[in-house]
């Protein structure tokens, strides 16, 4: 995909991505071509570099400096041997260590520009400001409507796929994970569990475990959401899916139960960010509920997806409270669930027509079409803002860090060959900047 991406804006830019997808450690943001790393410093001063952040939302928080950051940037930067550069300073360590996600760039000494590109898939969000006021200009796109387009392609002609409109259940609920901004899953199932009659109605997958702790023994950032039943493993069925299970689907829970409830990554938050789950339904032909954060219906019909407030109470999409916006959206399904059998298989008919609708539209080229477009506006919009705030920032304080008289004299005497170097490497910085 970032091959792809890279061809279609036609630009001469060095890219950054996180390998494998997914991760957000420093160590996996790498190159995405080896030919980078043989660039000399002087060719890769004059190049914009652009770092894809596109499949987990953004933590600026995680590159905050820290102990950890300056051991990284002393291992990656230092001790490789890979600066181009004679000595080293606590204060050249103190510097990078300021730069978040600058820090994997190679080397980051010489750029004439001040901001790097960062690429993005989240709307409504402070961590995009954060940034954009730090050093990084932002460039958004839907990237996972990318991922999800190749993911589920056989979803477009798989004859398992055509649905009757009788069910022998109302709802298929995923929970796999449940750390970090995903503790709301816990007490979504728990809430279920405080209605009866709609837990029968639920194909429930939900992990008891993540990373060996029992869900009781979690500990929640917010309160909020702690369950009050501790026996949720008796009312709904394991979940033992591997992490990748997102990028597939189940022909036979699709079969057996009429509609899909999303689970998304974000929910106790400001920030749009939705990603492949939203996309499986919609790609297999299903209609959906969505428990993420305020706007994300309005979103998909931004995008011309259609959804289904006909037959589904969906205002709970309006709510900012996350209790309150987790409660209602349970309930929309309590009310569902409560139709009679008549009732309920009309309105599975009118939501099928609809979820077909939406089934060609992402499949459809002028979808995929759409999505590169914004991806290729953003992009330009962001190069026109990276040369118009270029001024060499970082590279002058690297010429003022080597012109100045912090280098002992014992020094430049025990260091013949370095000093020569030294003295270059001053020059050349000089004409770069």
């Amino acid at each position: 995909m970032y091959e792809f991406l890279d061809q279609v804006t036609s630009d001469n830019i060095l890219i950054y991505r996180f390998s494998p997808h997914g991760s957000k450690k420093l160590d996996h943001c790498l190159p995405l071509k080896l030919y980078y790393t043989q660039m000399t410093p002087d060719e890769q001063a004059f190049i914009p570099n652009l770092i894809f952040h596109d499949q987990e939302p953004l933590c600026h928080e995680l590159y905050d400096p820290s102990e950890e950051l300056s051991q990284w940037i002393e291992d990656n930067h230092v001790n490789e041997g890979d600066t181009g550069l004679p000595y080293w300073t606590q204060e050249m360590t103190n510097y990078l260590s300021k730069q978040n996600l600058k820090v994997v760039i190679k080397p980051v000494f010489r750029s004439v520009f001040d901001n790097v590109l960062l690429v993005h898939s989240e709307k409504n969000s402070p961590q995009v400001e954060w940034y954009e006021n730090n050093g990084f200009i932002g460039v958004y796109y839907w990237s996972h409507a990318l991922i999800a387009k190749d993911w589920y392609r056989y979803a477009e002609v798989d004859p398992a796929l055509s649905y009757k409109h009788y069910f022998e259940k109302d709802f298929v609920v995923y929970g796999r994970a449940w750390t970090g901004t995903r503790e709301y899953r816990i007490r979504f199932f728990d809430r279920i569990m405080d209605y009866e009659g709609l837990s029968n109605r639920c194909i429930g997958r939900f992990s008891t475990k993540e990373n060996g702790v029992h869900y009781t023994q979690h500990k929640f950032k917010n309160n909020a959401f702690k369950p009050f039943n501790s026996n949720l493993a008796n009312r709904f069925y394991s979940n033992v899916s591997d992490p990748w299970a997102s990028a597939t689907y189940s022909v036979e829970d699709y079969q057996a139960a009429g509609i899909d409830v999303v689970l998304e990554t974000l929910f106790d938050d400001t920030r749009i960010q939705l990603t492949e789950k939203i996309l499986r339904p919609i790609a297999c032909g299903k209609p959906f509920i969505i428990a993420s954060t305020p706007g994300s219906l309005q979103y998909l019909r931004d995008y011309g997806f259609k959804t289904f407030g006909d037959f589904i109470d969906e205002s709970y999409d309006d709510i900012q409270d996350p209790l309150k916006r987790l409660y209602a959206i349970v309930e929309s399904m309590r009310k569902f669930s409560l139709l009679s059998d008549d009732k309920k298989q009309l309105a599975f008919e009118k939501m099928y027509t609809i979820a077909q609708e939406n089934k060609k539209h992402f499949f459809n080229k002028k979808f995929f079409n759409s999505v590169i477009d914004e991806y290729k506006r953003n992009f330009n919009v962001a190069m026109y803002k990276l040369w118009q705030t270029r001024n060499a920032t970082d590279s002058k304080f690297w010429q003022k860090i080597y012109s100045s008289n912090d280098i002992s004299l014992e020094w430049l005497d025990n260091n013949p060959e370095e000093c020569k170097q030294l003295l270059e490497y001053i020059n050349s910085s000089r004409q770069v900047s």
